[in-house]
C-alpha cells in the first residue's frame, strides 16, 4: 500500500488548497508550450514544468514531514537536488524540447493532475478539459464505462431547495442522471 494514500487520506491537518505554486508553474508551462501571451517556446515550457515538478515534490514532502499521522517511512528531509534531477530524468517525467507540443502538454497535464490529488474537483475538471491526464488503465473504454459517464457535477441540494426556478431553467428539468451525462461547454471529448 502506498504511504501517500494511507497517510494523506487520514491527515486532517493538510490545508485546503485553492491553488499551489506547482500548479502556477504548470499553468505557465502550458501557456509557454501553447504560445499563450507570447510565441510558443518549449524551452520556457520545460523550465516552468521542471519548476512545477520540483515544487510539487517539495510541497508534498513538507506536508508528509509535518504530518501528525504519518508513522512509517516518514520523510525527514526534502529531496536533494540530485534526487530531484533523477526524478526529472525518468523517461516518464523527462521533458524534451524536441517533443511535439501535444506530447509536451500531456506531460504538463499529467504532472498537474498528480499535484491535484488532494483537489479532486480540480483534477476532474482537468480531465474534462484536456482528456490528457493519466488513467488507471490503458483502456479508455474501461475508464469511460466505469467513470466517464459523469460529464458534469450536479448542483448542490441547497440550490434545488432555494433556487429551484433557476436550476430548472439551466437543467431544462432533466433527470439528474441525464444532466450528469451532458457535457460542460469546455469538455474536449
Amino acid at each position: 500500500m502506498s504511504n501517500v494514500n494511507y497517510y494523506f487520506g487520514r491527515d486532517k491537518n493538510i490545508p485546503e488548497l485553492i491553488i499551489t505554486a506547482a500548479e502556477v508553474y504548470f499553468l505557465k508551462a502550458e501557456a509557454a508550450a501553447r504560445g499563450i501571451g507570447s510565441s510558443a517556446n518549449l524551452a520556457a515550457a520545460k523550465t516552468e514544468y521542471e519548476n512545477g515538478v520540483k515544487s510539487s515534490i517539495n510541497f508534498w514532502t513538507t506536508m508528509a514531514m509535518k504530518s501528525v499521522v504519518w508513522k512509517e517511512n516518514k520523510p525527514t528531509s526534502l529531496p536533494s537536488a540530485a534526487q530531484l534531477n533523477t526524478i526529472l530524468a525518468n523517461p516518464k517525467v523527462a521533458f524534451s524540447t524536441s517533443a511535439s507540443t501535444t506530447n509536451a502538454l500531456k506531460l504538463i497535464y499529467a504532472q498537474r493532475w498528480l499535484d491535484n490529488f488532494r483537489q479532486p474537483y480540480e483534477a476532474w475538471s482537468l480531465l474534462r478539459q484536456t482528456d490528457a491526464t493519466p488513467k488507471a488503465t490503458l483502456s479508455d473504454n474501461l475508464y469511460e464505462n466505469d467513470f466517464g459517464i459523469i460529464k458534469r457535477l450536479n448542483y448542490a441540494e441547497k440550490e434545488y431547495q432555494y433556487n429551484l426556478d433557476n436550476v430548472n431553467a439551466v437543467t431544462k428539468k432533466m433527470d439528474i442522471n441525464d444532466w450528469q451525462k451532458t457535457r460542460v461547454w469546455w469538455d474536449v471529448k
